[in-house]
């Protein structure tokens, strides 16, 4: 049997556009400039204002030299030294917005620390004797940059007596580089990979029953653990494969390379997605719009939005076009 009904329903669905401003609303400064630079050069409808402006700029001062008239032969042009010099007498508006309210020009970095750098100030904060210092920053200068001292105690010894006559020995050599284990970060100053990762076991603040296994799975089974003979680990360390898992989680999380982090360090810059003005005590928030460019429509396309409007005409290759740059 046929039923007749009548329903209403209200549905709220987003234009492509909506979408659009919602994804770019979910970006920081720097991923909004990167999609602003894939945008110009995906969309030849759009091109950067900034660049227009100074093009524009360059060529109308292009043409104001070329009419302006030569300056007459033997004629000398006058001229004022105040306009070669600055201002006052440090030169400080150079250096001033002349608008307080202006964004600095400078960019906030991110201050890090080479390796050499980090054991050098360690050190300054470590009481030892002229001596014991002077042994430590040699032992510091010939740690490679992953974090391992791979030179022998021996030939560094030979080293001090020959370029800063200081006569030392591979004992003392050992307890001075026992003090450069104890800096950050762990495990540096290793001479091997077995070394490195005892001495991050050895700082552990939480020295359980794992931590204690996992000693001695660097210590006597790095073969086993190599080769991942579990089955012979389990059997020499007496433990089911539960506490293996464990173990294996603990020597797992320790770093091979403790001086990794320090490498081909490059200048990291802070680009704020905010930016908070104190004006006498009242907080104002802006967006940092200061690396954003600004976007034009390019002059061709905007003569095809003209010639759209004018024309009475409109065919569909002109309809796909406008629809294209909206």
């Amino acid at each position: 049997m046929l039923k007749q009904g009548l329903n209403q329903k209200l549905l709220q669905k987003l234009s492509p556009q909506q979408i659009q401003f919602i994804q770019l609303l979910q970006l920081n400064s720097s991923e909004f400039e990167q999609r602003l630079e894939e945008e110009l050069e995906e969309n030849p409808a759009l091109e950067d204002g900034t660049t227009a402006e100074e093009t524009e700029e360059n060529q109308e001062f292009e043409q104001q030299e070329e009419n302006e008239s030569p300056t007459e032969e033997g004629e000398i042009e006058e001229f004022d030294i105040a306009d070669y010099l600055p201002s006052d007498e440090g030169g400080m508006d150079d250096y001033m917005p002349n608008d307080p309210n202006e964004e600095e020009k400078e960019v906030p970095m991110v201050n890090r620390l080479s390796l050499l750098e980090n054991l050098e100030q360690q050190l300054g904060a470590t009481e030892l004797s002229e001596r014991e210092e002077n042994l430590a920053r040699h032992l510091i200068g010939t740690i490679e940059e992953d974090g391992y001292l791979r030179r022998p105690l021996k030939s560094i010894a030979y080293d001090l007596a020959f370029l800063h006559n200081i006569r030392t020995n591979e004992e003392e050599l050992h307890q001075v580089m026992k003090i450069i284990q104890s800096f950050d970060p762990p495990g540096v100053g290793a001479r091997d990979l077995r070394e490195c990762m005892l001495i991050q076991l050895e700082r552990k603040q939480e020295q359980d029953d794992n931590v204690e296994l996992a000693k001695q799975v660097v210590s006597n089974y790095m073969k086993h653990l190599a080769n991942k003979h579990y089955e012979r680990l389990m059997k020499a360390l007496k433990i089911d494969r539960e506490q293996l898992k464990e173990v294996l989680e603990v020597i797992t999380h320790l770093n091979p390379k403790p001086g990794e982090g320090s490498q081909n360090l490059k200048a990291e810059y802070i680009n704020p997605d905010f930016i908070v003005t104190n004006l006498s005590g009242e907080l104002q928030v802006s967006l940092n719009s200061k690396n954003a460019p600004s976007l034009k429509i390019s002059p061709s396309y905007q003569e095809t939005l003209q010639g759209f409007k004018e024309t009475k005409k409109r065919d569909k290759k002109l309809n796909e076009q406008v629809q294209f740059i909206k």
